[in-house]
């Protein structure tokens, strides 16, 4: 996982894949889950609180802070 920053422009974006990995709005501090390359983008009340927490577990190294201790729908820090 790595972070991109700005916007690539449309050339440069095509040529990037993420296998799993997340969306975070930088406004709310929601984050979604890149899953085999599929965004997981659910309303809160659709997405399963065990799963994400996995999620983040298995990838809290490679996550930013924002999204392991602070992100919105939950958090490891709040767990």
């Amino acid at each position: 996982m790595e972070e991109l920053q700005g916007d690539p422009g449309c050339d440069e974006c095509i040529k990037y894949e993420v296998a799993d990995g997340v969306l975070r709005c930088p406004q709310c501090g929601r984050w979604y889950p890149i899953m085999d390359e599929i965004p997981i983008m659910l309303p809160d009340e659709m997405r399963k609180k065990e799963e994400d927490l996995n999620f983040l577990t298995r990838y809290k190294d490679k996550l930013p802070k924002e999204v392991v201790e602070e992100g919105k729908p939950w958090n490891l820090k709040e767990s």
